[in-house]
């Protein structure tokens, strides 16, 4: 059985809640997930990867990240909060970053910003097409229904300190994480993506970050592509 340590990372004002798998291996996985998840959905992704050091955050403002202060939120400093896990747990070597949905929008955020810190990339259902293209309609209003829901509304809600992930939310609001889809070009670690498939996280979004990435392949969702992938990958 899989024994799973808890970490805190601080970052300017904020504890970040960590879990972690130390196997003292050389490969290190940073796996963050969706914007109202917690890191107990992925660790079954984490555990997939045997032999790896493995960390997956509460990202800043959910989970046990309590972070109440809505001025702290802001795409660079969520990148800072990605670097700062890095620091903790791989040192100086880079790592296999893996996002799903508000979770690849960081990941691809981090590596456009540190591209020295990530090995490779995995990325399910972005829902992010950049600043230029904006959200659709359809986009905005899903989101709009998040910014507006009152936390403890549902379980996803009540997984988090309510005041933190109302200042998450609406410290970010509809913020983008990149300028341009085109700035993907410039990634030249191999990246897998599993394209989304609801109103979301739209299928030509995923297929469009497929367009720009010359290292970039289409995998499924399940944790079987995503070991797979990791397995072959250069980290």
């Amino acid at each position: 059985m899989t024994t799973w340590e808890h970490d805190v990372v601080e970052v300017d004002a904020c504890r970040l809640s960590v879990a972690r798998r130390v196997a003292g291996a050389d490969r290190v996985a940073v796996i963050l997930h969706a914007q109202l998840g917690v890191e107990a959905v992925f660790r079954p992704r984490g555990e997939a990867l045997a032999g790896w050091d493995v960390a997956i955050p509460d990202l800043r403002g959910r989970g046990r990240s309590v972070c109440r202060d809505e001025s702290m939120y802001s795409w660079p400093r969520l990148v800072d909060d990605v670097v700062a896990v890095c620091d903790r747990v791989a040192g100086n070597r880079r790592v296999l970053l893996a996002g799903s949905s508000f979770g690849s929008g960081l990941a691809v955020a981090t590596a456009l910003a540190h591209p020295d810190r990530v090995a490779a990339l995995v990325l399910w259902a972005p829902p992010y097409a950049g600043a230029a293209a904006g959200w659709t309609d359809g986009q905005r209003a899903i989101q709009q229904r998040n910014l507006a829901a009152a936390p403890g509304d549902g379980p996803k809600w009540a997984r988090h300190d309510p005041e933190s992930i109302t200042a998450a939310l609406r410290g970010l609001g509809f913020a983008q994480p990149f300028d341009d889809v085109a700035q993907l070009d410039s990634i030249g670690v191999a990246v897998a993506v599993s394209p989304g498939a609801d109103d979301l996280h739209l299928p030509w979004i995923g297929g469009s970050y497929l367009r720009h990435l010359g290292h970039g392949e289409r995998i499924d969702e399940s944790t079987a592509a995503f070991s797979t992938f990791a397995r072959r990958g250069p980290n």
